[in-house]
């Protein structure tokens, strides 16, 4: 899961809200305790998250290499981005964002939301990116 901070909130019409929540730290849920008031209550562990709460100033990766493989995966997918918001974005903007656009499977969705860091974020988007070609080729040996 992750805690969240509510940083919107407006009633758009009698008893309905919009409600915009930004992240602050993901956590790892430890035990369920019994429900109160109808809410899921939850003991949880934030550590092995903790680095959520440090920004990454600088991220150690090949931001060329990415969009350029990026350019061919999002090419097989028939998918058209807008490449001049994707150039402007920061490193931890484009990586975060891609985890949930790109077309990846829900277990590698999920691994990827688990990933403990930016960096190792975008290693594994890098490498599903790159499998997906690999299903692509057609090659007996992928399937297996």
């Amino acid at each position: 899961g992750c805690l969240g901070k509510i940083t919107t909130f407006t009633e758009t019409e009698p008893s309905k809200y919009l409600v915009i929540v930004s992240g602050l730290v993901r956590f790892m849920i430890l035990k369920e305790l019994k429900r109160k008031n109808g809410y899921r209550r939850v003991k949880v562990s934030y550590e092995p998250f903790s680095f959520d709460l440090i920004e990454e100033k600088q991220v150690l990766f090949e931001r060329e290499t990415l969009v350029g493989l990026l350019k061919e995966y999002l090419t097989l997918y028939g998918i058209s981005p807008n490449w001049d918001e994707i150039n402007a974005a920061s490193d931890e903007r484009l990586i975060t964002s891609l985890a949930m656009v790109c077309p990846f499977e829900p277990r590698e969705k999920q691994a990827l939301l688990e990933s403990p860091s930016l960096v190792d974020r975008c290693r594994m988007m890098t490498a599903f990116i790159e499998m997906a070609f690999l299903r692509g080729s057609g090659e007996p040996w992928i399937q297996h």
